[in-house]
């Protein structure tokens, strides 16, 4: 069986609208950089969670702070520009946004069914309960609100169990 191009075995087809964009996976510093983010904010849940009502929170890490933007940005690359000129709706942005880093994260498998199904109501509760804890603390510069992309939003995406490989279904290497 002869190899198949790059681009075919890597890429991510995202139909949209009729157009399909073709997003290539993830670069390993972007991948890192939604890591760090990701435990960043889980350690500062975990640290706030038993706070008393109306405590005064301490303030996100820096280390905690990644605006939509940013994620839009490293998830899509450069095809976030095309899909902004093409007039992408915001939700299909964000969806695809998702798509490729559970494609990164998770594999192909599950990255399929959350472009069909969307994110689970555990992952769109966490996020909501993240956005709201997040809305609420106050900035380097003193407005509410840090801008910073919710756990649920960017890791809540698991829709199946992680599989052990790699490898797709039915192919034996």
């Amino acid at each position: 069986m002869p190899f198949r191009d790059w681009d075919e075995v890597t890429a991510l087809p995202l139909p949209i609208r009729g157009k399909t964009y073709r997003v290539p996976p993830m670069s390993a510093a972007a991948l890192l950089r939604h890591n760090v983010v990701r435990e960043a904010i889980e350690k500062y849940l975990e640290d706030v969670k038993d706070l008393p009502e109306g405590a005064e929170r301490p303030e996100v890490p820096l280390a905690g702070r990644m605006s939509d933007e940013e994620f839009f940005e490293i998830t899509l690359g450069p095809v976030l520009a095309e899909m902004r000129a093409d007039g992408v709706p915001e939700a299909a942005i964000i969806r695809a946004s998702l798509v490729v880093l559970a494609d990164a994260r998770e594999g192909r498998d599950v990255a399929e069914y959350l472009w069909e199904h969307g994110p689970s109501p555990e992952g769109l509760a966490a996020s909501m309960e993240a956005a709201n804890l997040m809305s609420s603390m106050p900035s380097p510069n003193g407005a509410t609100g840090s801008g910073t992309r919710s756990p649920g939003r960017t890791s809540g995406t698991r829709t199946s169990p992680r599989r052990s490989s790699r490898t797709p279904k039915g192919k034996d290497s």
